[in-house]
């Protein structure tokens, strides 16, 4: 009995060993990954600093080049004469080159910025999409691709689309605009409330209900592409709170209907950079 207990020990402790092993290798395996990881990430990091340190010399040197333009423009002032002509289209041309170099140098500093959101937190990353937003107006970047959408604005396109198989185009057009300025009020009624609440992984959740008796009717009478656009215009302005007329900006991927990371942002910035030759 004695030695059928000493084998069963026998038995259970290679049974441990075997598992210590598989758990080492585990292990192992896992600080290999991380060691990996870690590498691959202090390289991210080291290529960042590289960018931002050159991106910081370029612009220091922009900022000295327009200090300089700057102090020319006003000696220019002062020493017009003779061929005052020639003199204001020199001075016209500096001009331009200074509002072209202080561009630069903004979208330069806007780069930095979005370099640096790496780490930041949800509250930072808000603060840096809103001065992107901010940019973007300013200075016109957007592309067709990545641009700023006004949310919670009900888009007029399916209305006219809508109305142009039951009127001429020219009538299509006006009664399209003034049918979608009628729902666009009801939208922003605080009163008018055409959800529902549903049950989903044991948490309430508010959607949209579709069988709300105006959404119906609206459905009979122009279609479902109608209907789409009130719904996504209405959660828009649930998802960002808006009431009594009061629009916001948001940067936007127009092509997958979503909003902009702060990677594609950055990619546009620094492509509109590349095309003036930095």
């Amino acid at each position: 009995m004695k030695r059928l207990m000493k084998g069963k020990n026998v038995v259970d402790n290679d049974d441990e060993k075997m598992a210590m092993r598989e758990e080492l290798e585990k292990l192992r395996a896992l600080n290999q990954v991380l060691t990996v990881q870690q590498l691959q990430d202090r390289d991210a990091l080291n290529e960042a600093k590289k960018a931002l340190v050159s991106n910081a010399a370029k612009n220091d040197a922009l900022e000295l080049e327009v200090q300089q333009l700057k102090v020319l423009l006003q000696v220019n002032k002062y020493m017009v004469c003779g061929d005052e002509l020639g003199a204001q289209e020199k001075m016209n041309k500096m001009s331009e080159e200074l509002a072209e170099k202080e561009e630069l140098e903004y979208m330069i500093s806007m780069n930095n910025d979005l370099m640096l959101t790496q780490n930041m937190g949800n509250i930072e990353l808000q603060k840096a999409r809103k001065t992107l937003i901010e940019g973007f107006k300013e200075k016109h970047l957007s592309t067709a691709k990545i641009g700023l959408k006004r949310m919670g604005v009900l888009d007029v396109k399916p209305f006219k689309a809508a109305f142009i198989l039951k009127y001429s185009p020219r009538k299509a057009a006006v009664n399209a605009i003034q049918f979608c300025s009628l729902w666009d009020s009801d939208l922003r009624n605080p009163e008018w409330h055409p959800f529902k609440m549903i049950k989903v992984n044991g948490n309430d959740e508010r959607i949209i209900n579709d069988d709300y008796e105006k959404l119906k009717e609206l459905r009979n009478e122009l279609g479902n592409e109608v209907v789409n656009a009130v719904k996504i215009a209405l959660t828009e302005i649930a998802e960002y709170n808006l009431g009594g007329g009061y629009i916001v900006d948001e940067l936007w991927n127009f092509k997958e209907g979503r909003k902009a990371t702060l990677k594609e942002v950055a990619t546009v910035v620094m492509h509109k950079i590349a095309l003036r030759k930095l």
